[in-house]
């Protein structure tokens, strides 16, 4: 889903700046502002039940690393029910890293091989060239004196524009999280708009389980992040 053209689904990253509690969350293919720390390995697998009529469902199964705070690769496999599967190998790089006062200036590329593949049955495969991007991110609210809450959320904002298999249009979104256990996220790639909520079981434990809809129908992501 972490990404048809706009194959989209929900992801866990890694982790927010500022020393905050958080989380991530992206739609697949569409690039976003939270890089793993050096030497972390993010997994996420997405199940979506029937992306398009007389396909049942679609796994994505996500790997990302951290080669240093500031660059990220990571790999998206593409499993459609009954059709094979497909890798792209992507790569991320802050040029500007987020602090407590300026938003990140991220810039990466999508499909380095030039092999993605993410049409679905009945819809026109991308343009399966490599694909630059350019992204901001930043918490435009942090917790203060406590954990986050309804009245004290942690709130980060994503904005990017891509070209290629990005469609060179501006994508992003909101994220939030409300208390230690939950968050949520409202994305938009491509024009197409994802809504979800991920819960983390035991705060401290680096396991998110996601459930959210897009177009109408839903998915579920579970992720997991091995730390250095």
């Amino acid at each position: 889903m972490r990404r048809t053209q706009i194959v989209a689904l929900l992801v866990v990253l890694a982790l927010a700046v500022a020393m905050v509690p958080a989380f991530a969350a992206d739609i697949v293919g569409m690039p976003v502002g939270n890089l793993p720390k050096a030497g972390n390995v993010e997994f996420n697998y997405i199940y979506w039940r029937e992306p398009v009529p007389g396909l049942s469902h679609i796994g994505v199964a996500e790997v990302y690393y951290g080669i240093t705070d500031q660059l990220e690769i990571n790999t998206l496999t593409f499993a459609a029910q009954g059709r094979g599967t497909e890798t792209e190998l992507n790569v991320s790089y802050a040029v500007l890293p987020e602090t407590a006062q300026k938003p990140s200036l991220i810039v990466g590329a999508t499909n380095l091989a030039e092999k993605g593949a993410r049409a679905l049955p009945g819809q026109a495969a991308p343009n399966a060239k490599v694909s630059p991007f350019a992204l901001s991110a930043y918490n435009v609210m942090v917790p203060q004196g406590g954990p986050p809450s309804l009245t004290n959320p942690l709130i980060r904002l994503h904005l990017g524009y891509g070209s290629e298999m990005h469609a060179d249009k501006v994508f992003g979104g909101v994220q939030f999280l409300v208390d230690p256990h939950l968050g949520g996220a409202i994305l938009n790639y491509q024009g197409q708009p994802a809504y979800m909520l991920t819960l983390m079981p035991k705060p401290g434990v680096p396991l998110e389980i996601t459930g959210g809809t897009l177009q109408g129908e839903k998915f579920l992501r579970v992720g997991y992040v091995w730390t250095r």
